[in-house]
């Protein structure tokens, strides 16, 4: 197996990947409102773009959106999501 090296840091072993999930609305509030409340992984554009909405666009109640879960490795760019 040449040019492949043996990885031998934990932290990289133990990266676990981002997943998207459904979620629905607890209230009605914008997107941009609630990715600051549940501090999302990633950029409020991308996430704005996976749902087809405008971030600062009011959302009503019960609207179901994707978001991102869980954490980006430390180092790593924001840009990947």
């Amino acid at each position: 197996m040449s040019g492949l090296t043996k990885t031998v840091s934990f932290m990289l072993l133990n990266i676990q990947p981002l997943r998207i999930t459904l979620t629905d609305l607890p209230q009605s509030m914008s997107l941009a409102a609630f990715a600051k409340q549940r501090s999302l992984p990633g950029s409020l554009q991308k996430l704005a773009m996976m749902n087809q909405v405008d971030p600062q666009e009011p959302l009503p109640q019960g609207k179901i959106i994707k978001r991102v879960d869980g954490q980006l490795p430390s180092g790593a760019r924001s840009e990947v999501i």
